[in-house]
């Protein structure tokens, strides 16, 4: 700056912390970066997991799966309905 000459400048005060503290400082420093680094990855990760599971949900995919592995149970449920039904006074029988 213009308005701050060098003798000033000189005379001013700096901290400088101890090689043990700087040390320090930089351990934490790449484990922030280390933390930050797989926090993106995990994001990228979940990002793609749910566009694939978009894509999945609308194109049915789910729903299919889903029914393929729950076909006993829901064929159980329908016989039941279709048994409920049929036996009720506003049924068939």
């Amino acid at each position: 700056m213009a308005n701050i000459n060098a003798t000033e400048l000189r005379s001013m005060p700096i901290l400088v912390p101890t090689l043990q503290r700087q040390k320090l400082f930089a351990e934490h420093l790449l484990s922030l970066e280390a933390h930050a680094d797989k926090r993106k990855e995990s994001a990228r990760s979940l990002e793609s997991f749910f566009a694939v599971m978009l894509h999945r949900a609308f194109t049915g995919e789910l729903t299919a799966q889903w029914r393929e592995a729950h076909l006993k149970e829901l064929l159980g449920e329908m016989e039941q309905q279709a048994r409920l039904l049929l036996s009720s006074p506003n049924g068939r029988n």
